[in-house]
């Protein structure tokens, strides 16, 4: 409030008393070169002008030259302070707009495929099935979740469900979960691995559900996998997202798809 006075007192006062300082200083400078701009105007105004006459002309070329100033820092100093803050603050309004909409910051997205490829302890190759995701905007508590696994033997068949539990997935390169997601960063989460000589995928989590570990060994490296996967923030709309790891063969690499609603 005191700061608001304090700019209010600047406008109304400091400024106009620095245009009137401005004015009264190009007037001198004007006499010194030998111009007298208050008498030519008062000679196109009156015909035979006095000098108290003069005097009064002087000042309205003051007065005109002060507002003139006065106008310029107002514009320079004020309005354009006021255009960028209005400018943020839209930007601002159409981003919470977008969130109250109930529409994501966050978008789920394939890097690389899909797939990375990395080394065990043991140095043998090994491949994680692998989703992005990034923000427009600071995610606080940020964690990734798959929400259930189904299968299908092929594109016309129906998907059975492996499981339905929803298990907390770590990102991938960052040492805990949930951690703040950064605007515009990209972090990485894992769904599933694999070997290239393996006869099954496996499980990223060192506990797996019994149905799972189980289907996969049934069903081995066959058919459609899908993923149904969902990030969080704190106080922010989830991202939802469908991957498919679709297998056409034990020693090739599957394909990857991701849908979101």
């Amino acid at each position: 409030m005191l700061m608001a006075i304090a700019k209010l007192l600047l406008r109304i006062a400091v400024v106009p008393f620095c245009g009137l300082v401005v004015s009264r200083a190009l007037l001198e400078v004007a006499h010194a070169a030998g111009w007298h701009p208050e008498n030519q105007l008062a000679n196109l105004m009156l015909k035979s002008p006095t000098l108290v006459e003069i005097g009064w002309v002087r000042w309205v070329l003051l007065a005109l030259g002060t507002l003139f100033v006065w106008a310029i820092a107002d514009y320079l100093l004020y309005r354009r302070t006021t255009e960028t803050t209005d400018v943020a603050s839209v930007d601002s309004a159409k981003t919470l707009r977008r969130l109250s909409d109930g529409s994501s910051p966050m978008r789920l997205f394939l890097d690389n495929g899909g797939i990375l490829a990395a080394k065990n302890p043991q140095g043998k190759n090994i491949n994680f099935v692998q989703v992005a995701v990034v923000s427009t905007i600071d995610v606080p508590n940020c964690a990734p979740y798959i929400l259930r696994t189904e299968h299908r033997s092929s594109s016309r068949a129906s998907f059975k469900e492996l499981t339905r539990e929803s298990r907390l997935v770590g990102w991938s390169r960052q040492p805990a979960t949930p951690c703040d997601l950064p605007a515009a960063v990209p972090f990485h989460f894992n769904l599933v691995m694999f070997h290239e000589f393996a006869n099954a995928p496996q499980d990223v989590f060192s506990e797996t559900p019994n149905t799972l570990s189980q289907g996969y060994e049934r069903l081995g490296k066959s058919g459609e996998y899908r993923y149904r996967v969902s990030v969080v923030g704190q106080g922010l709309q989830r991202a939802e997202a469908s991957v498919s790891v679709i297998w056409k063969g034990r020693k090739r690499l599957p394909k990857i798809e991701l849908q979101q609603p």
